[in-house]
């Protein structure tokens, strides 16, 4: 039986040469270091113990002698320098600065009342759909021995390249993300890319919390036996998109809502220029982008500012005219009924002298505004189709299956079916949203902590209302049954309905937006039955919209009212009969957002 007791020294030796030797490579590691770090441990030979039976288990017969070449040094030294809690052994210190000026640095170790542990980047170089800024990073210290040559060194974990070892001395170090936000590229199908990408550049320099939001960037470690204290913390580097814009230009949006989808075009003219990251943005001519229909709207998610609005706009109108699509349960000619809504968006942008600067000797930015104007207008046109809505909601089961397979029979005149279905929403646009800033801003960009933005500079004209209207009208009267129902007032008293999007500066100086839907509530009113006898020959639906016409071959023998208008019961025409009370029965055809809108509900967001 060999009497050889392995030492510390050997199973650290096996570790960094042959790790797979260990059945737990990880416990012998942290058994390892916890023998570096307590070296007179009274436990030390239950610790060697576990080393032993761990590398029993990997599949070896036990050490009858060291594996540790003659030639080597002695001492636990041999594969790495002696190492201590609170003394790092290996990295003494290190240096993380922006690549193009080294001023801007962050240093290990971390010290001071206020220790500096993030540095903002400038990204202007693409490199496949990123935006990439550049730092070099350099550890000053010892190499490990016998094997160990990636300690010491450091773990970069970013997002776009992942967990990434490298070594002590000089490295790159890139950091970066999508060369364009997806919340704010959602939007390149409805508004121009590139007068798009100059609307994020004013959103950014007047919201500061965008110019970081969602910035993960890449974190920076040090990697060796022992790293505590002040040379264990760990370095964040921060990528924020390089803009310059200078000029104005107004783009053109024109958007159709149509029951079977979004379309439109867009143009933009003026002589906007600048940068966003590594794209050029160039308006000196018009351009112009055509979509097609049946796209999905936008969801405004993340955006803020002027293009949050838009987004907004869009993708909420598009939600309530897909719920004015028929009912699939019911047979309707969708070819003559539907939704048709235009808008048309006047986005104007003017901005001279905006761009952003990296601040020397210091981990933060700075953005520059020389002058900055944006205003959003609208007009807006159509109609929307609730019918298969109101008939669902207000209406019997039978009498809704009633209208729906109606619809189709009353606009073909080869039908003898007599009467008129309409609940529809006559939309009109009105209003503006302004924003104006002082000319000379200066807007220090911080590492550390957020943003402070000079709110009195920037709210020089801040706020507006932008408000779509909408004028109801309801009519259901098929054959000889008659639905006797009234549009209500919306939840802000607007004569019917409104979708309304606002912006103002708050008591604390703080601009603040919020957009709401007035909702869409019927009043019933009554019910009646006149007594027709009619002939029907229905035959293939026709695609000619004739509201209110009555076919010649109707055949009628009026006999009166069967029962008086003003019934409680008027949604079921087999119920018996009632006096009405209270002046009828209220329906939510569309939800508000609110029951009541006042000065604080719905709540304000942040612009």
């Amino acid at each position: 039986m060999s009497s050889y007791n392995p030492t510390a020294n050997d199973y650290a030796h096996i570790l960094a040469n042959n790790p797979r030797a260990f059945a737990d490579a990880g416990a012998a590691r942290t058994v390892l270091t916890q023998l570096r770090q307590n070296p007179n441990a009274f436990d030390d030979a239950f610790r060697l113990q576990a080393l032993r039976t761990n590398y029993v288990r990997g599949g070896n017969p036990p050490l009858t002698r060291s594996p540790i070449p003659a030639s080597a040094d002695a001492g636990f030294g041999n594969v790495c320098v002696v190492c201590a809690a609170n003394a790092p052994c290996c990295l003494k210190s290190g240096v993380l600065a922006d690549f193009s000026d080294p001023t801007r640095k962050l240093e290990w170790p971390v010290s001071g009342d206020k220790p500096k542990t993030r540095i903002l980047v400038v990204a202007k170089e693409p490199d496949r759909g990123l935006i990439y800024g550049k730092l070099q990073l350099v550890g000053e210290g010892s190499d490990c021995r016998t094997g160990r040559q990636e300690f010491p060194g450091f773990v970069i974990d970013s997002a776009t390249n992942g967990r990434v070892n490298v070594a002590r001395r000089t490295s790159t170090v890139r950091v970066g993300y999508a060369a364009v936000p997806n919340w704010a590229m959602a939007l390149k199908e409805f508004v121009p890319e590139k007068f798009l990408l100059a609307l994020m550049i004013a959103d950014t320099v007047c919201t500061g919390a965008a110019m970081l939001q969602a910035r993960r960037g890449s974190t920076i470690s040090p990697m060796q036996c022992v790293s505590d204290g002040a040379m264990q913390r760990t370095l964040h580097a921060i990528p924020v998109a390089y803009f310059e814009l200078t000029g104005e230009a107004t783009a053109t949006v024109g958007l159709h809502f149509l029951t079977t989808g979004i379309g439109g075009s867009a143009s933009i003219a003026g002589n906007l220029t600048g940068k966003y990251g590594a794209l050029d943005i160039a308006a000196a001519a018009s351009v112009t982008a055509i979509g097609s229909s049946g796209r999905a709207a936008p969801s405004q998610g993340r955006a803020p500012g002027m293009v949050g609005n838009i987004a907004s706009i869009i993708s909420n109108f598009s939600q309530y005219v897909s719920q004015s699509s028929p009912s699939p349960r019911g047979h309707v000619d969708r070819t003559a009924f539907g939704s048709g809504v235009r808008f048309e968006q006047k986005i104007k942008l003017a901005g001279t002298g905006i761009k952003l600067e990296a601040k020397k000797a210091t981990p933060d930015l700075e953005a520059k505004i020389g002058e900055l104007e944006s205003e959003l207008s609208m007009t807006a046109t159509g109609t929307l189709d609730f019918v298969d809505l109101a008939a669902n909601i207000m209406l019997s089961p039978a009498g809704a299956r009633l209208v729906q397979e109606a619809r189709a029979a009353i606009a073909n005149e080869d039908n003898a079916v007599r009467g008129e279905v309409r609940c529809e929403v006559r939309v009109s646009a009105e209003g503006k949203l302004t924003h104006k800033v002082e000319s000379g801003l200066s807007i220090p960009i911080p590492a550390e902590g957020t943003v402070s933005m000079p709110d009195a500079a920037l709210n020089k004209e801040f706020g507006g209302r932008l408000r779509v209207r909408g004028m109801a009208q309801i009519l259901i009267h098929v054959e000889g049954e008659v639905w006797i129902a009234s549009a209500e007032a919306g939840a802000a008293g607007t004569l019917h309905t409104g979708w309304n999007w606002e912006m103002k500066v708050d008591n604390e100086k703080k601009r603040k937006k919020r957009y709401y839907f007035e909702g869409l509530i019927a009043r019933a009113t009554g019910y009646a039955r006149v007594g027709v006898k009619s002939r029907v020959s229905r035959g293939p639906a026709s695609t000619r919209n004739e509201h209110g016409s009555s076919s010649r071959k109707v055949t009628a023998t009026q006999q009166g009212p069967q029962v008086a208008a003003g019934d409680p019961n008027w949604r079921d025409p087999n119920a018996e009969r009632s006096p009405l009370d209270d002046g009828g029965t209220k329906y939510v055809l569309l939800e508000p957002t609110v029951p009541r809108v006042t000065g604080t509900a719905p709540a304000w967001q942040d612009y």
